[in-house]
């Protein structure tokens, strides 16, 4: 059976993220077809859940940060950025990082390692057995530019983007857009899209008039559904009054008091599934950020009637095949969603399409590992 690092800067489970549900995702596929999967989380100030302690068992290795020298390093890296505006490659690389791998894989001898996120790939110009793989989750590159925020968490050239790409023997890229720009910046490198995949749960269609939204905090996710509220909401409230918008997740603590009683801020939700029962029609008004369409392929995989953004549609799996109404106006996003509002039979015909082309991605990401990993 062959041996697989996993090495991380997020934890999973839990699953708390699309970052988080990504590398969860993968990792439970890898252990499905047959891999022997080990994870290193390295810990910065964060607190280590004890569910990621349950999950991974004696398969876990948890790097510590130090501290002290990331401090300093920190401090150099700023005088840096103010210079010249961007980060450079290796800023938030670990120290220490690659004497902790090297003993690792000297007793381990894993078959292949991953990385996620390019800013780890600095553990590859390392003399290491085995396949280096990085899991891109993101392009980096003029990163507050394209989502015109004034801070981001990392901000890279292509140059020194594509500088840790050219570390790595394969490339995972989450969605057919970044994979073309990955290949304009690593030619010669094997570039492969692997999306994500999502476990296929349709569930009874309800017939209710509930529109449902579950999602984390980003600005970019508040954006999105201020959007919906403010342009595309009072469109469909004109036709069908009795409509209700249920919204769920973290993204509750940061909207503003909503005065709407057609509106129902449900707060943090345990359970994803429980909050997909209230209702057939999912939206996903996101207009700006990169990496994947998460909340699109996520109420796909419930069998839910889904209606997006443009934007929340871009790069996704065989997107000519994809059951997803887009929204390019908010006149068009309304009428799709009075439709799905007024019609049952399309409830149901659209559930089962959803579930087909999950289930069709989900096939398509294993033979891409497989065939990786072979």
């Amino acid at each position: 059976m062959k041996k697989i690092l996993v090495v991380s800067p997020v934890q999973t489970p839990p699953v708390l993220s699309g970052s988080q549900k990504c590398i969860y995702e993968y990792c439970e596929l890898l252990r499905a077809i047959g891999f022997e999967v080990y994870f290193l989380y390295i810990k910065g100030q964060n607190e280590i859940e004890k569910h990621l302690k349950n999950y991974w068992g004696d398969r876990l290795f948890i790097y510590k940060r130090n501290l002290i020298l990331d401090v300093f390093k920190r401090g150099f890296i700023e005088c840096r950025k103010k210079i010249s505006g961007y980060n450079h490659i290796d800023d938030l690389y670990p120290v220490g990082l690659t004497r902790f791998v090297k003993k690792l894989q000297q007793k381990n001898n894993f078959d292949a390692i991953i990385i996620n996120y390019v800013i780890l790939s600095k553990l590859f110009t390392s003399k290491l057995s085995g396949k280096k793989i990085l899991y891109a989750h993101d392009c980096l590159s003029f990163k507050k530019q394209r989502l015109n925020v004034k801070q981001f968490w990392i901000d890279l050239t292509p140059n020194q983007e594509a500088k840790g790409l050219q570390r790595c023997d394969t490339v995972l890229s989450i969605q057919e857009n970044e994979s073309v720009y990955f290949k304009y910046l690593y030619p010669q490198g094997n570039i492969v899209t692997v999306y994500s995949n999502f476990k296929v749960s349709q569930q009874t269609i309800t017939g209710n008039k509930n529109i449902l939204f579950l999602s984390g905090k980003s600005i970019l996710n508040v954006n999105g559904i201020n959007y919906f509220i403010t342009e595309v909401f009072p469109l469909i409230l004109e036709k069908e009054p009795d409509v209700r918008l249920v919204i769920g997740g973290s993204i509750c603590d940061v909207l503003p008091r909503i005065e709407n009683p057609n509106i129902k801020l449900l707060g943090r939700i345990d359970k994803e599934e429980t909050f997909y029962e209230m209702g057939d029609i999912a939206i996903n008004p996101i207009y700006q950020g990169t990496g994947l369409k998460i909340k699109t392929f996520e109420a796909l995989a419930y069998g839910k009637v889904t209606i997006v953004h443009p934007h929340s549609a871009e790069g996704i799996y065989q997107p000519q095949k994809a059951p997803v109404f887009i929204g390019h106006t908010p006149q068009e996003f309304a009428k799709h969603v009075v439709d799905a509002l007024s019609d049952i039979k399309l409830r149901k015909l659209y559930s089962d399409k959803a579930v087909a082309y999950i289930q069709d991605l989900n096939l398509f990401i294993e033979r891409q590992y497989c065939q990786i990993l072979s």
